[in-house]
């Protein structure tokens, strides 16, 4: 983005260069009940060995981790109201950047 306004503000020609990736990404829904199974699925694994792991909201583990197959959801079974983030990284410290994603776990039959 910022390549696209220095050739605008300058009216030189941009040389645009393939971004180099060796990230993956992560997709699940940002609000669960708890009468749900949480599910992740990580995109763009290849053949990285990840763990995921699920932190409450005070940072302890919840639950995992769980190691991730490619093409399969991560199942963290139900978890109980509250709020939680989780973190997919490699099994070993020269892995990949960990990557997080926080969520809700709300009781539909709790009373407001």
């Amino acid at each position: 983005m910022l390549d696209l306004v220095d050739g605008i503000l300058s009216r030189q020609e941009i040389v645009w260069q393939a971004a180099w990736s060796d990230g993956f990404g992560v997709e699940m829904a940002d609000i669960w009940s708890t009468q749900q199974v949480v599910t992740l699925q990580v995109s763009g694994q290849q053949d990285r060995r990840l763990l995921a792991t699920v932190n409450d909201e005070n940072g302890r583990v919840a639950t995992g981790p769980i190691p991730v197959r490619p093409n399969e959801p991560v199942n963290f079974g139900r978890l109980p109201e509250g709020g939680y983030r989780v973190i997919v990284g490699g099994s070993t410290p020269a892995g990949p950047l960990p990557v997080s994603k926080p969520f809700l776990v709300l009781d539909p039959d709790a009373k407001a």
